[in-house]
């Protein structure tokens, strides 16, 4: 375990700095050292990391999708042997930003992407984990309260319906955009009202990050009950990779349709 872990931080220093890396090959090298594991069994550890990772909190691999079951082991050794190199490299993942003239120069529907196809286990909350994490960090949190990230990124989407609107011969319904959350605040539960080409209504939420598409987010209840309210018309665009090479993608409805929910807070009172 602790092989198939230090095989993965590297990889994640990688991807942390923006440079590129080749999987089979890392996989190749790590087998021999692990009695000959299969290629399977040696992307089935490092996906198991990767949800270590996610429920320690912290950024993982963009390409080793969570598994939604791991052993105990996995958490200990990940704890244990977390390089303070690769602690500093997430921190200045969070807190880098682009240049707001470069992130508009780019901004369009052609930096639309997928999302992420899940499936029935992705689904499943209950993990078998041995115990809780003992380190935790809600980078997930750190990223809703960068007001100047959420900012950049809104003002993304902002420009990117603009132009689709424009690219659709709708420049009267492109102008009419609004940037909701900056000129009414954030009470709303949407960022952005936007249109169809046909000229009805989408209400747009944005959630931006510097780490990658699988990457979980925070929804407020506010949120939630609005997108429920607004489905039909209800768009929620994950902005990921913004600093390095910003895409993102859209899903369509009530979000507790489109993603796995989970209670983190509650409002307690004395009985």
């Amino acid at each position: 375990m602790r092989l198939a872990v230090a095989d993965y931080f590297d990889m994640l220093r990688s991807e942390l700095r923006g440079k590129s890396f080749n999987k089979v090959k890392h996989n190749l090298r790590l087998r021999p050292q692990l009695n000959d594991r299969s290629k399977g069994s040696v992307e089935k550890k490092h996906m198991n990391i990767s949800a270590a990772l996610r429920d320690m909190g912290l950024p993982f691999i963009d390409g080793y999708k969570p598994l939604p079951k791991y052993q105990g082991l996995v958490l200990d050794v990940v704890e244990k042997t977390l390089p303070s190199d690769v602690r500093e490299l997430m921190e200045s993942t969070l807190v880098s930003f682009p240049q707001r003239s470069l992130a508009l120069e780019i901004a369009g529907p052609e930096r639309e992407v997928p999302p992420p196809i899940g499936g029935k286990a992705d689904r499943v909350e209950d993990r078998a984990v041995s115990r809780p994490p003992v380190l935790r960090f809600d980078y997930a949190e750190r990223d809703a309260a960068n007001r100047r990230l959420g900012e950049l990124g809104e003002e993304f989407v902002l420009e990117t319906e603009r132009r689709r609107l424009r690219d659709a011969g709708r420049a009267d319904l492109a102008s009419a955009v609004q940037w909701t959350s900056k000129e009414l605040g954030d009470g709303a539960g949407y960022d952005i009202r936007s249109f169809t080409k046909d000229g009805n209504h989408v209400f747009v939420e944005v959630k931006t990050t510097n780490l990658g598409h699988r990457f979980p987010f925070l929804v407020t209840s506010g949120e939630k009950k609005t997108s429920e309210r607004l489905e039909a018309q209800y768009r929620l665009v994950r902005v990921f990779h913004f600093t390095r090479d910003a895409r993102f993608y859209t899903l369509h409805g009530a979000v507790s349709s489109t993603c796995v929910l989970t209670p983190e807070l509650f409002r307690a009172r004395p009985v």
